[in-house]
């Protein structure tokens, strides 16, 4: 998880979840963990990633999963921005 706004008296933290996995294909129960955070925190969780070793860009379950180049380029292009 990486905060991308601190907790204030005013507004809770909200936060990006990442998860990796070595798989080469995606299988649905990689994201258990993903959909839990979302279900306990829905308004802090901002976006949830996953990557991969496959070959293809996937969204699932409101995940956006990545090929591990394919996160990489986009992590230098732009950072963990919406997207």
């Amino acid at each position: 998880m990486i905060e991308t706004r601190r907790k204030s008296l005013a507004k809770p933290a909200q936060f990006i979840t990442i998860e990796m996995k070595l798989a080469k294909e995606w299988k649905s129960g990689f994201e258990a963990l993903s959909r839990r955070i979302r279900e306990k925190c829905p308004s802090q969780v901002v976006r949830s990633l996953a990557i991969y070793r496959g070959t293809r860009r996937l969204t699932r379950n409101g995940i956006e999963i990545f090929p591990l180049e394919m996160f990489l380029k986009e992590l230098w292009d732009n950072g963990l921005k919406q997207g």
